[in-house]
C-alpha cells in the first residue's frame, strides 16, 4: 500500500500539521482550547474541518472503507456520520 501514498507529499503542502505551545495545529488553526488560553470556536471548527478533509483525502487515496463511522467533509461544519 506504500505505492498508494507515494504521491501524498502534496498533502504535506496542503495540510501543515504542527504545534503551537500546548496546541496541535493544522494550517496554523488550533485544534482545541485551554481554560487559560481561550480559542475562538470558529478557529477550532476550521481546524477540525481541515483535519476531516485530510482524513477523507487519505481514505480515498488508500481506498479505505470505514466500518462504523465515516467522516463528512463540510468545511467548519464537518462531522462524523454513523454507517448503518
Amino acid at each position: 500500500e506504500l505505492h498508494h501514498v507515494a504521491g501524498t507529499h502534496i498533502l504535506n503542502d496542503m495540510f501543515h500539521i504542527h504545534y503551537d505551545g500546548h496546541f496541535g495545529t493544522i494550517n496554523t488553526y488550533r485544534l482545541g482550547r485551554l481554560p487559560s488560553v481561550p480559542v475562538d470556536w470558529a478557529e477550532i471548527n476550521a481546524a477540525w474541518g481541515l483535519a476531516t478533509q485530510l482524513l477523507v483525502c487519505l481514505a480515498k487515496r488508500l481506498n479505505h472503507r470505514f466500518a462504523h463511522w465515516t467522516p463528512v467533509h463540510a468545511g467548519s461544519m464537518s462531522k462524523m456520520e454513523r454507517l448503518s
